[in-house]
């Protein structure tokens, strides 16, 4: 009967350092949150000069859906990759075969106060007739966070980079 406190003693011992190993090197990674801007999740480009009449729409684009995951580096920086994908239009008023659509990604600290914004630039290339095309762009991106062991305390923020007439026209879609 005295081995049973011992060993009942022995196994704690064994559970608190193996405790220990996850809350080492290996301790999950916590990600900031990954948001897409609701006023900016879509862009329209329409023929120079036009109205925004469906048949003046020369390229359109929405964020169709992301994933992302992070890494943190010993300098407290923070890497992240973010998976976008896409979803482009080839409207009738486009003049070429080739769409631009400028976007961003923006990560703020707890408080919301902008901490860096990267900018990037999805190019489609619509081929013969098609009219549509879903695409996946890799964006990765390595800020530098105030907290890098509450990286969920921070967002990251992504949309299309909007004039002030495509930001005008979105707000009234919503």
């Amino acid at each position: 009967m005295r081995a049973a406190p011992a060993l009942l003693a022995a196994l704690c011992l064994l559970a608190i350092a193996g405790c220990e190993t996850f809350t080492g090197a290996d301790k999950p990674v916590t990600c900031p949150i990954v948001y897409v801007v609701g006023e900016a999740g879509k862009i329209t480009q329409y023929r120079e000069g036009s109205g925004t009449d469906l048949t003046e729409v020369r390229f359109a684009a929405a964020i169709a859906d992301f994933n992302w995951a992070c890494e943190y580096d010993d300098d407290g920086s923070i890497d992240i990759e973010i998976a976008i994908d896409f979803s482009a239009f080839r409207g009738p008023a486009a003049a070429d075969d080739v769409g631009r659509f400028p976007y961003f990604v923006v990560i703020a600290d707890p408080d919301r106060e902008i901490l860096a914004k990267q900018e990037f630039t999805l190019v489609v290339e619509f081929a013969g007739n098609s009219t549509t095309q879903i695409q996946r762009r890799i964006a990765g991106a390595t800020f530098y966070v105030h907290d890098p062991d509450n990286g969920a305390a921070h967002q990251l923020y992504i949309g299309f980079q909007l004039d002030e007439a495509q930001l005008e026209n979105n707000r009234k879609a919503l």
